[in-house]
């Protein structure tokens, strides 16, 4: 669940800042970061495990890292994060 509730919550990080915000982050794999959520929400017979896992294991923690620095906080303002969080 926490893969999906992330994905959800970059796709529409997307959508509310039209794609400029995202766009200043290509080293991040956003088509995969969002995919995720789709495989996994929709895709029910075709999880892999092993890839779950491994995502879990590796780009999980890089992600969280990323998404609590302090560039990326400065530039998702409070007034974002609570549009996105509160609906």
């Amino acid at each position: 669940m926490i893969l999906i509730a992330a994905g959800e919550a970059f796709k529409q990080i997307d959508r509310k800042t039209e794609g400029e915000l995202l766009a200043r982050y290509p080293e991040v794999e956003w088509s995969g970061v969002k995919g995720v959520r789709d495989v996994i929400a929709h895709g029910y017979f075709d999880i892999d495990a092993e890839e779950v896992f491994g995502i879990c294991q590796t780009d999980i923690p890089v992600l969280t890292r990323w998404s609590c620095s302090a560039s990326f906080s400065k530039r998702c303002d409070g007034r974002l994060r609570k549009s996105i969080f509160n609906g």
